[in-house]
């Protein structure tokens, strides 16, 4: 099977930045959360020099793209406490939407770009987990909370959210608006951070 762009849009539905667990082989067979940036119909990773994981995608260039919404195994991953399954040389998590890539290394620096081509899918297509979008309703309560609270207080929950703004501008640009939106009933508006209007 080659690219499959439907497929990857409903995986994928927007361009930015998606939580997804990548496996990778050729020094050493592993399993890590790795960001894949979804950008038009490409697929990108971003890899620090002198990382496992790109280590072996140089030795082995093809890795898996693990699609799963249970987040415990996210932090197991860190742990190398995970169980995976092999095919095409390459772990995969069972229970996981996997997509099968060959990567192809598209930039130097660090971080160096891959790109990813999809050749094969196995399991039940779902949606990837979006960082940007998690974190809205943390935002969108946070700013209810900006008249009530005051001084310190405010200051920090203000700091808080223009972290969690900055999160949202590299992860998922599209939900700036709703952000906005909200921030206006309350007398805010995002510009480089929230000011008063």
């Amino acid at each position: 099977m080659e690219y499959n762009e439907p497929l990857i849009n409903k995986v994928f539905p927007r361009d930015g930045y998606y939580e997804t667990l990548v496996g990778t082989s050729g020094i050493e067979t592993k399993v890590k959360p790795i960001g894949v940036i979804k950008k038009s119909i490409l697929l990108i990773m971003k890899l620090y020099q002198g990382t496992l994981t790109l280590s072996n995608i140089i030795k082995y260039p093809f890795c898996t793209i693990n699609i799963t919404s249970d987040i415990p195994v996210f932090y197991y991953s860190i742990l190398g406490n995970i169980q995976y399954n092999i095919e095409y040389g390459l772990p995969y998590i069972p229970d996981a939407f996997i997509i099968f890539c060959r990567c192809e290394i598209v930039s130097d620096g660090d971080p160096v770009e891959v790109k990813v081509i999809p050749f094969h899918f196995m399991g039940e297509p779902r949606k990837s987990i979006n960082r940007g979008e998690l974190i809205l309703l943390d935002i969108l309560v946070n700013i209810t909370r900006l008249n009530i609270y005051s001084g310190i207080e405010k200051d920090k929950l203000i700091n808080i959210i223009n972290y969690e703004i900055g999160v949202v501008k590299k992860t998922s640009p599209w939900l700036l608006s709703i952000i906005d939106q909200a921030l206006k009933r309350y007398g805010y508006t995002i510009n480089d951070k929230i000011t008063t209007l």
